[in-house]
């Protein structure tokens, strides 16, 4: 990391390796600067049973340290550089040995970056143990691609649990099974009976079923003012034990959605 002492306005490189299986040791940079779109005027709120709030408290921005950049990776034969996809981090220590948590892409594949204590605490069952001795201190690396390969070696199974090997049967979701969902009036994995966000009236393109190639690069309408969506997150009294506590559990929140803000 540099520089080795980080806080929440900084601008600095972070550079590590991984090892993936049957792929060798790479090499990884990622050039990060404070993403201070993500908590502005945060808070939290604690509600009672009836649903009443009882409490509010601010989230104090110099507390969390969450940045976005851009991410590179090293050739090695080269030992050039480059530009690999954008990546989105939090550090939760700095100094010669940091630790940190988020995602960074690789040309299209996701990679992850958790302490080894939570990934395997919210793992699945499918994925892979990782027993490397301090937990709290150390961070396991994967990718969505991993997960994807390991999924499409699953025999397809129905909702009652069994194993086929018919490739068309499609009731592998439980919920398909649920009474509401069965009603002749409940429309499932379709979208036909959904009514449409767009209309086709009004609006400077003529509508949703309009030919829009003409207006592309035409901002006529668009906000002239950047424009930033207010997001929630509603949590319960097990999710905050299973992160052992309310200040964990925010950052975890926090972190989760940093890894998303793109």
């Amino acid at each position: 990391m540099d520089p080795q002492t980080v806080h929440c306005t900084s601008t600095f490189t972070l550079v590590f390796a991984a090892t993936f299986p049957h792929e060798g040791r790479t090499e990884f940079r990622l050039s990060l600067e404070a993403n201070h779109d993500l908590l502005r005027d945060a808070k939290v709120e604690y509600i009672d049973h009836t649903g009443k709030t009882v409490r509010t408290e601010s989230i104090v921005r110099h507390e969390h340290k969450i940045f976005k950049g851009e991410a590179y990776v090293r050739d090695e034969e080269t030992r050039q550089w480059f530009h690999c996809g954008w990546a989105r981090i939090t550090i939760l220590r700095d100094g010669p040995e940091p630790l940190f948590e988020g995602v960074y892409i690789v040309n299209g594949d996701v990679h992850h970056v958790k302490v080894a204590a939570k990934y395997n605490m919210q793992k699945d069952d499918n994925d892979a143990d990782v027993d490397i001795g301090d937990e709290h201190g150390r961070m396991v690396v994967y990718r969505d691609s991993d997960r994807f390969i390991l999924q499409q070696g699953l025999a397809p199974r129905s909702a009652d649990d069994v194993v086929s090997s018919d490739h068309t049967n499609v009731s592998i979701c439980a919920t398909d099974r649920l009474e509401f969902n069965m009603q002749p009036a409940v429309t499932r994995r379709g979208f036909g009976s959904l009514y449409r966000r767009q209309s086709d009236i009004g609006g400077s393109t003529g509508g949703s079923r309009s030919q829009l190639a003409s207006t592309i690069g035409n901002t006529n309408g668009c906000p002239t003012t950047r424009q930033v969506a207010l997001v929630a997150a509603a949590v319960d009294c097990s999710y905050v034990t299973d992160n052992r506590n309310a200040s964990a559990t925010r950052s975890n929140l926090i972190t989760v959605y940093n890894s998303v803000w793109t």
